[in-house]
């Protein structure tokens, strides 16, 4: 949170892109990356990889101009799996399903070091779920940036927690009826899907991840992704 606070800040004393600081969730381990002529966007990215979290811009209109409130959370959204549903035959229009990869369960992550040594710290990361399913699937990554044990076993933990199974993905069209209109959800939130006849059919809860509102057919482009939870196995190692 204070990596994310301290680029934005900075960017906008060097030249104004009307964004201002808002919500910055502090907590985590403690990371000390060394970023060396990155980009901000770089630098926003590996933030996430080092914790799960959310970045969120907001927009609104100022004077005539569209500005951005920057938000980093733990978790954005609301969880109305309760409250809120999109359901066939009531307010979805459109629905196609997306199962994609890349498939991932084992990530071994290589820090920093002058020698291949005990200096050079190794975190493991594995999910048992996933290896029993698909069988073994593994990648190694050398972060030469990351010298602090923490940080690299976040790196493998968020890794393999994003890729261990596929991503099941949904595109709707939805109209502003209950049992979920426009107002009642927004990004982040969670709700339900409920689409008996759509391909092999869903019932479950599910992540708004985008949307789009088409005024000309009055109608919202939502993409939506399956909510899962894994059970990772994490390892620290040292090589000698």
């Amino acid at each position: 949170g204070a990596i994310f606070a301290r680029v934005l800040r900075e960017m906008e004393e060097e030249h104004s892109e009307g964004i201002s600081v808002g919500d910055v969730w502090l907590g985590g381990q403690l990371h000390f990356p060394d970023y060396h002529y990155k980009s901000i966007m770089a630098i926003l990215k590996s933030i996430r990889g080092m914790e799960l979290c959310d970045i969120v811009f907001q927009p609104r209109l100022d004077g005539g101009r569209v500005v951005f409130q920057a938000h980093l959370s733990q978790r954005w959204g609301r969880d109305l799996r309760t409250a809120v549903a999109l359901r066939e035959g009531f307010n979805i229009h459109k629905c196609e399903f997306e199962e994609t990869g890349p498939l991932l369960n084992r990530s071994v992550q290589v820090g920093a070091g002058t020698t291949w040594g005990a200096d050079r710290a190794v975190a493991i990361a594995e999910d048992g779920a996933s290896i029993a399913e698909y069988g073994p699937r593994e990648a190694m990554e050398i972060r030469s940036n990351v010298s602090v044990a923490t940080t690299l076993q976040m790196h493998a933990w968020n890794t393999v927690l994003r890729q261990s199974h596929p991503v099941r993905r949904v595109a709707l069209e939805v109209v502003d009826a209950p049992p979920g209109r426009f107002a009642d959800y927004d990004l982040g939130d969670v709700v339900l899907l409920d689409v008996p006849r759509a391909r092999w059919g869903h019932q479950g809860e599910v992540r708004v991840l985008a949307r789009e509102f088409h005024p000309g057919r009055n109608v919202c482009a939502l993409v939506v992704e399956e909510e899962r939870t894994a059970e990772i196995a994490v390892h620290e190692e040292v090589v000698g």
